[in-house]
């Protein structure tokens, strides 16, 4: 799953105006197709949203902002092709390559779960501003297109094995959406681009919370709803987790040699961190760090360790076999071969 947050720069226009254009550009599918066949913009609510009203609605809702802030900004919701067929296999109970091989209400059945998925991002979209929103805040209209084509930056266009502009291959169904930088009540101002990390405090309903947007936290949770309602089994190495490791190979090592030097000394303390910072990352809470101190406050020690032991199994099973696989494959990939090569006189 690859969930873009588009940038400020992205747009070719820009944002701080209106969203016609972009609208307007959504549309370059239904010029292929006929009438009947054209895909209208959806959002919350409702399937079948003309570009006309889109625009409108987003255009008006800018109460308070200035000329120059944005207005607008856009996600993109691109499944890869093994979670399209999977999608596509529950649709029509056979195995799919492309839209055109299922029959008028295979399609629908499979457009609608790619539409409600949607759905389900904008809901974690508005739930990691912390500012407690729903999807139903938003004002937000998406478009579901089926087609995709190379770009001159792409690796098959620069091999030669494809030219730019030629339409890709196989399932290639993805969403476009454009949110509007105001809730629905124009209250609210929301950008995804803004204290991504969630670096200011606010009190929501008495408590004290961080307010901001977490890119890699609502990711994460989007390939979560994904794979829970669709029931996905998604190997690690098609995880967001592995792409993050993977695509910043440094901060990776450094990470798994400082992991490795403390497995090294102390292996059972190793093991035990990783298992409990997984589960609390994971859960976006202390849940495990809590059982752990509440076991090392026990007079007992072995009682102490027994308990942990219990609790933590019980919330990988009950809570997260995903997370509990993902720390395993990382012990497996990253610590094990570090600690082997160590014992021989590997310098870290």
């Amino acid at each position: 799953m690859y969930i873009k947050i588009h940038g400020n720069r992205d747009y070719v226009k820009g944002n701080t105006q209106s969203c016609h254009d972009l609208i307007q550009y959504l549309e370059k599918e239904n010029e292929e197709l006929n009438l009947l066949e054209q895909e209208q913009f959806f959002n919350h609510s409702s399937n079948s949203i003309s570009a006309e009203f889109a625009i409108n609605s987003i255009d008006n809702n800018k109460k308070g902002l200035k000329d120059k802030d944005a207005k607008f900004f856009m996600v993109t919701v691109n499944p890869s092709e093994r979670e399209l067929r999977h999608l596509a296999k529950i649709a029509s109970k056979r195995h799919i390559r492309d839209i055109s091989e299922m029959n008028p209400s295979e399609l629908e059945r499979y457009n609608n779960m790619v539409k409600n998925y949607a759905r389900d991002v904008m809901e974690e979209y508005a739930k990691a501003f912390n500012r407690g929103l729903s999807g139903n805040d938003l004002v937000y209209y998406a478009k579901l297109e089926q087609q995709r084509h190379f770009k001159g930056t792409d690796k098959e266009v620069k091999e030669g094995l494809a030219t730019s502009g030629e339409k890709k291959e196989g399932l290639q169904t993805h969403v476009h959406i454009v949110i509007s930088r105001k809730d629905v009540s124009q209250k609210v101002s929301l950008s995804p681009l803004a204290n991504s990390r969630g670096s200011k405090n606010h009190v929501l309903k008495g408590k004290s919370v961080k307010v901001g947007f977490n890119r890699d936290e609502f990711v994460a949770s989007c390939e979560k709803e994904f794979d829970k309602k669709f029931q996905f089994q998604r190997t690690f190495e098609n995880s967001y987790g592995y792409y993050k490791f993977a695509s910043n190979p440094a901060y990776g090592i450094e990470k798994a040699s400082r992991i490795a030097m403390q497995a090294a000394e102390k292996p059972e303390l190793a093991g035990k961190n990783l298992v409990i910072s997984a589960i609390d990352k994971a859960t976006k809470t202390s849940m495990a760090s809590g059982i752990n101190k509440a076991a090392n406050l026990s007079s007992n020690p072995d009682s102490a360790k027994d308990l942990l032991v219990n609790k933590l199994d019980e919330l990988v099973i009950q809570l997260l076999p995903p997370e509990a696989k993902a720390a395993k494959k990382i012990a497996e990939k990253v610590i094990k071969p570090i600690i082997e090569l160590g014992s021989g006189g590997l310098e870290i």
